[in-house]
């Protein structure tokens, strides 16, 4: 009696062991991850077909969770040539207007909002200062800069840009890759 409960054990513990990392790797997983420049999305994961797994990944990686059709997120970990994005450095973020009824950027340091003395977390349409041709740029920067400054991070951590666009075109939504979506250029950094 005492091999057949040992192998009964044994089996349930590795069958256990496959099953936690066979999840914990769904959760890395990124399906569907589309790039455009610096920024990526995946809009399969606000899908209504989204399975357990995949939504588990958005809930980990993704800034909010609402379905692709109210809301598209884009982040970015990089600048428009590829370099992670550092603390000490200053980044020029300029574009137009994406194609959604409103946006807005925002400036995250290990997943959470970067605090500053100016409470001045993100940039939306209708906050940002344009330039004579209705586009824009942010400036995203440790030090305080002249307009549209947002703050970044000063302690250790993963900087990443995200760009919300809710009620996105149908256009956007079909081929956000193609999208004309914001540049990230490096500028000074210390």
């Amino acid at each position: 009696m005492l091999p057949y409960v040992a192998k009964l054990s044994l089996s349930f513990t590795v069958a256990a062991l496959v099953a936690g990392r066979s999840f914990r790797r769904a959760l890395r997983r990124r399906r569907g991850r589309v790039q455009n420049g610096p920024w990526s999305t995946s809009v399969s994961l606000g899908g209504r077909r989204a399975g357990i797994y995949s939504r588990a990944s958005a809930a980990r990686h993704e800034p909010l969770g609402l379905r692709s059709s109210e809301a598209i997120y884009f982040v970015a970990y990089t600048d428009s040539d590829g370099n992670r994005l550092r603390r000490g450095c200053t980044y020029r973020v300029s574009g137009q207007d994406p194609d959604a009824r409103w946006w807005s950027v925002a400036a995250y340091n290990n997943s959470t909002l970067i605090p500053n003395p100016r409470h001045r977390y993100s940039y939306s349409m209708n906050t940002v200062q344009r330039k004579p041709d209705g586009g824009w740029m942010i400036r995203f920067s440790p030090r305080e800069q002249s307009e549209n400054w947002l703050p970044s991070a000063t302690e250790d951590g993963e900087l990443k840009l995200v760009l919300r666009c809710y009620c996105p075109s149908s256009q956007l939504l079909a081929n956000p890759s193609a999208a004309k979506l914001p540049t990230i250029v490096a500028g000074v950094c210390r």
